[in-house]
């Protein structure tokens, strides 16, 4: 089998008969790939609706597991996955509607161990225009890149570190799986899945639609949630630094240093705009934005100011913070 589709489930019954219907809205050749639908232990409508799924599709798999979250929903896909190469879909997201084609075509034609493409995000407030749907494979679209240029990607807005806009030579999760019990599990486990490939490409066009909705682990609203959140970014974002130094991509540094510059920013003001208390891990933050040196190559003016007005009176930055809020 060619491609194995692997879908994580978890109380999305609102969305998840949406998601697989864009996957599968055509005749695609049967034989040449498979959908895992994981139910993680949904509590609501969820895996009723995975089994009334498979009944309609030949090629749908379901799994029934006890709650283990998306990590762990993703790893007992690939153990079960027959095909040769995999890709990813959460459940509340949508897909082209031939995207199937387009995969395989790229499979077939190149061979490749890691092909990224690019998504777009969307909400319920702005439902996508369905003539962005309909694209065919371009292969005019479609380049070899270098391992360099695919850990870059990785910092590319167009790309980034995302599992779901790639697709994956399965031998290559032989000993690499995603974090169980982790947020952010695409941070580290992404740049490992690329040391370990050798041939890459890149697809400029859109093929995938990523839903923004509240309740989400993504997009919390709980200011202890939220910020819980940003917290989990920053440890994933420094194992990841420490993957690039161990490793040899020294190069990648300045870039790394600069997102996590960018998360500690958001942990302090967020914690101080929402009057939230300090913890252990603030003064870990702290430590890190006052050790950090600003980049000019990665580093915006506006970064650039705050980090230094945060540098000079810490006191000062949080006044403004406030008053901002107030304006605001």
């Amino acid at each position: 089998m060619l491609l194995s589709i692997i879908i994580p489930v978890y109380n999305v019954e609102n969305y998840l008969a949406l998601c697989v219907e864009s996957l599968l809205n055509k005749n695609y050749a049967k034989y040449q790939y498979e959908v895992i639908l994981v139910d993680d232990g949904s509590t609501d409508k969820s895996g009723i609706i995975c089994d009334k799924l498979k009944s309609k599709y030949e090629n749908i798999k379901v799994i029934h597991k006890s709650n283990g979250g998306l990590s762990s929903a993703r790893n007992a896909g690939i153990k079960v996955a027959k095909g040769e190469w995999i890709s990813f879909i959460d459940s509340d997201d949508i897909v082209i509607e031939n995207y199937i084609k387009i995969i395989t075509s790229i499979i077939k034609n190149y061979h490749l161990d890691i092909v990224m493409f690019r998504y777009l995000p969307f909400n319920e407030e702005k439902y996508l225009d369905n003539s962005l749907r309909k694209i065919t494979f371009n292969k005019a679209s479609f380049k070899k890149i270098s391992k360099k240029d695919a850990m870059d990607a990785l910092f590319d807005g167009n790309y980034t570190n995302y599992s779901w806009n790639k697709v994956y030579k399965k031998s290559l999760f032989n000993k690499i799986l995603f974090p169980v019990g982790k947020n952010f599990e695409d941070v580290i486990t992404t740049c490992k899945l690329i040391d370990k490939a050798n041939t890459f490409g890149k697809y400029k066009d859109i093929l995938y639609f990523y839903r923004q909705r509240k309740g989400s682990i993504l997009n919390a609203t709980d200011p202890n949630k939220k910020l819980l959140q940003i917290q989990n970014s920053i440890q994933a974002r420094i194992l990841q630094l420490n993957f690039f130094n161990t490793h040899k991509y020294d190069y990648l540094d300045e870039v790394a240093n600069h997102w996590i510059m960018k998360d500690c920013m958001d942990y302090i003001s967020y914690l101080h705009e929402n009057t939230l208390p300090k913890n252990d891990f603030y003064y870990k933050v702290v430590n890190i934005l006052e050790n950090y040196s600003i980049s000019k190559k990665f580093d915006s003016k506006k970064q650039i100011l705050k980090l230094k007005l945060y540098k000079l009176s810490p006191t000062v930055f949080f006044i403004l913070i406030k008053l901002k809020n107030k304006i605001n």
